[in-house]
């Protein structure tokens, strides 16, 4: 949301969205901020998952390895998951006491958006299969949010994108 238009604010507000849960690093806050929708009258809760933006990127470095494979990605979660457990457990909170529409985000809008959203669809009662099939979606956009926050990462190459592997898809 950070990145969206004065346009498209207009029309996320005129949904009725009045919560914002950002999941994004503090970090990435300050670098990106919030965007248009923080002039409108909407609540905002940072409720970062991950205190270091780079903690994917340590994983990898640990596990020596050079790309990001689907198991390291795994692991990732499995521990993401673990780690965040407070804030998703608060975040569910704030959804089931919500009396309007919100919006969670973060970055990208595939790991810690898809952990969350993924929380909530089986607190909801998904099976696994219907979990796998709602992130797979996510792939359709891949090329898109890749193209938008490679603007905000000037920090890293061509080369450090495509090594990221499976952490670049869904």
């Amino acid at each position: 949301l950070a990145s969206i238009g004065e346009a498209e604010a207009e029309r996320v507000y005129a949904t009725g969205i009045r919560l914002i849960i950002d999941l994004r690093a503090p970090e990435e806050v300050q670098n990106t901020g919030r965007g248009p929708l923080g002039a409108y009258d909407v609540e905002y809760i940072n409720l970062p998952l991950m205190s270091d933006p780079a903690a994917p990127h340590q994983l990898l470095s640990d596990a020596g390895e050079s790309v990001f494979t689907s198991a390291l990605m795994g692991t990732w979660y499995a521990q993401l998951l673990e780690s965040a457990a407070p804030l998703l457990r608060q975040a569910l909170e704030l959804i089931v006491d919500a009396e309007y529409p919100i919006v969670f985000h973060c970055a990208a809008g595939k790991d810690r958006t898809g952990l969350l959203a993924g929380v909530l669809l089986s607190v909801l009662g998904a099976d696994d299969e219907a979990l796998i099939a709602d992130y797979a979606e996510t792939q359709k956009n891949m090329p898109a949010v890749i193209k938008r926050i490679s603007v905000n990462m000037t920090n890293f190459s061509l080369e450090q994108f495509i090594d990221a592997g499976s952490m670049l898809r869904a």
